[in-house]
């Protein structure tokens, strides 16, 4: 993928890596993401889910707010390519890949963040944290081919919000991404929720 280069930062006193924000918003180009970038964000078998769903041109697409026609495939390519496109622009260098085999377990995903993400954040620093939550890694989620329980969603969220907390004042928001089992989503939900109040 490519990125365009950072510009115009806006800072109330030195400029800083960490927070950046955009004068125009020609600096993002949108682009059609490819099947490859999709790949990095879908499994093959949700992936070609979709593409049946929307080239049969009925059902919906995840739920029954996003109803499927045959355009809608082409729409989504450019709706996750628009958004890839951001996240190039403001992440260029500051992103961490940790990729991990079907089917990892707890200790699997919590090892990457010990040994990956919280190095990563001591060196990085961030202003706040930013969790992108989603629980499509759920054991019984299929789509996500992983196998986390609530009980590693619960001890992933510990850590990064010790991130938090060491780091930023534990200034932290989650944004709820989704899950496609609601039964492990909402037992997923509940554990990570449980980790944030306490």
């Amino acid at each position: 993928m490519s990125s365009r280069p950072l510009t115009n930062d806006i800072t109330t006193s030195e400029p800083s890596p960490r927070f950046r924000l955009f004068g125009t918003s020609s600096i993002i180009a949108s682009r059609v993401a490819s099947e490859e970038s999709l790949a990095t964000i879908h499994n093959p078998q949700y992936i070609d889910h979709i593409r049946q769903i929307c080239r049969a041109g009925t059902g919906y697409v995840d739920s029954p707010d996003t109803p499927a026609s045959p355009d809608s495939y082409a729409v989504a390519l450019m709706a996750v390519g628009g958004v890839q496109s951001a996240i190039d622009a403001v992440m260029e260098g500051f992103t961490l890949n940790v990729p991990l085999p079907a089917d990892s377990r707890d200790a699997e995903y919590i090892k990457a963040f010990e040994e990956r993400l919280k190095p990563a954040a001591a060196d990085f620093r961030p202003d706040f944290v930013l969790i992108s939550a989603g629980f499509d890694a759920a054991r019984d989620d299929l789509l996500g081919r992983m196998n986390l329980t609530p009980g590693g969603f619960a001890q992933l969220t510990r850590i990064v919000k010790a991130i938090a907390e060491q780091h930023c004042r534990g200034r932290l928001v989650s944004v709820l991404e989704g899950g496609y089992n609601l039964e492990a989503l909402a037992a997923s939900v509940e554990a990570h929720l449980r980790v944030l109040m306490e």
